[in-house]
């Protein structure tokens, strides 16, 4: 018998959560890397200045028209939200792009 084993012994459990967590961790760095990188930053801002400004002064409306005090948090929250779709398009966007060159390449099936 040759070194080595003749065939692959079942990953346990312990073993099986391991390269999931390895493989997440993966994606996350991924996804980072993608939301840090290309100019994505730059334009999400872009969007989120212009989004969120229309949307804080529709739900302002009545602090423009001194009716209710200004409340600079919901301007805040406007803004991170719109931020942070604004990036999560354009992250996944990326990775759809990802896995649709796999596809092509013939590495595994594209998840539309």
């Amino acid at each position: 018998m040759p070194l080595g084993f003749s065939h692959a012994a079942p990953l346990s459990r312990h073993d099986a959560e391991g390269i999931r967590l390895a493989t997440d961790l993966s994606r996350w760095r991924l996804v980072w890397r993608y939301a840090t990188s290309d100019g994505v930053p730059r334009r999400s801002f872009r969007v989120a200045a212009i989004v969120a400004t229309l949307v804080s002064l529709i739900n302002q409306w009545e602090t423009l028209l001194q009716q209710h005090t200004f409340n600079p948090w919901k301007v805040l929250l406007t803004f991170m939200v719109s931020y942070f779709v604004s990036t999560y398009g354009a992250v996944s966007l990326r990775l759809h792009g990802v896995r649709a060159a796999k596809a092509v390449a013939g590495d595994k099936p594209a998840e539309c």
